[in-house]
């Protein structure tokens, strides 16, 4: 229980930290929304809105992100849901599957984490192109899945040979 709390701490530290980030850098390409501003003479927020709900729907906001404070962000995100999410996992496998002498396992914990964040990142970058469609969603859900499966399988068919070969 050590290793959980440690793990949700961690992610509550990241959390901070996107907070912090997020607060101080842009991920606006600075020069670039500048250079919009003056081609289509944007002055309100509102007309800034719809430009920019335009640039998403047509897939065009690359042009207009800083991928640097971008990546620094998205990282910083992955960090606090992988944290908490394997924080929480190895809280419900200790209290609802293992027995009172066994210890969570932190490497399924922390590899559903990182699926469950490449999912939401899939679906992020999926909204940035235009292209979040029930049906993109569901294939990048779909892939998660196999890949969890394919990993639970392995996991299973390395344990039975070692007991086997024991």
């Amino acid at each position: 229980m050590k290793r959980a709390g440690t793990m949700i701490l961690a992610g509550i530290i990241f959390l901070l930290l996107l907070l912090y980030v997020v607060n101080t850098q842009s991920p606006w390409d600075l020069q670039q929304v500048d250079g919009v501003l003056e081609r289509y003479s944007i002055t309100t927020n509102e007309e800034f809105s719809a430009f920019i709900d335009d640039s998403v729907r047509l897939g065009q906001i690359w042009t207009l992100i800083d991928e640097k404070n971008l990546s620094v962000m998205l990282l910083m995100l992955g960090g606090g849901v992988i944290c908490i999410v394997a924080g929480v996992h190895m809280v419900l496998d200790k209290l609802f599957v293992k027995r009172f002498y066994e210890k969570p396992d932190m490497r399924y914990a922390v590899r559903r984490g990182v699926l469950l964040y490449l999912f939401l990142v899939g679906l992020l970058l999926l909204k940035f192109i235009g292209g979040l469609l029930w049906y993109n969603a569901l294939a990048i859900l779909v892939l998660v899945i196999a890949v969890e499966y394919a990993f639970s399988s392995g996991n299973r068919v390395r344990t039975e040979t070692r007991t086997d070969n024991a």
